[in-house]
């Protein structure tokens, strides 16, 4: 059997964002979609104070970032289901060892 190895990257992104509702710093939960990946490979987290969201140790490459209201109310891990929400994603690229910024438009499940 041949040996398997194992490359650990200390280079990892960063991407820090401001959810937007209606002009107003929003509240929900930010979804990160790479591109050239599963489903299963979706990143959240939740909002802090003042729409604010941050995302760490990021493999570089090409990402869609969208902010929901209720996460907890779509099947995101379903690419049929998170189809329906791409077309209002943000674009970013994350080069190694870079700190992007983004503002994403809050989206209300359901009315996409």
């Amino acid at each position: 059997m041949a040996p398997i190895n194992i490359v650990l990257r200390g280079d990892g992104a960063s991407l820090s964002g401001t959810i937007e509702s209606d002009g107003h710093a929003g509240r929900g939960s930010v979804l990160l979609v790479p591109d050239r990946a599963s489903v299963s490979r979706v990143q959240t987290t939740f909002v802090m104070s003042g729409g604010q969201f941050q995302f760490d140790r990021l493999a570089p490459g090409d990402y869609r970032v969208l902010a929901v209201d209720h996460a907890d109310k779509i099947e995101f891990r379903n690419p049929e289901v998170l189809s329906a929400y791409l077309s209002r994603a943000s674009r970013v690229t994350l080069q190694s060892g870079a700190q992007a910024k983004t503002t994403v438009e809050l989206i209300e499940v359901g009315q996409q």
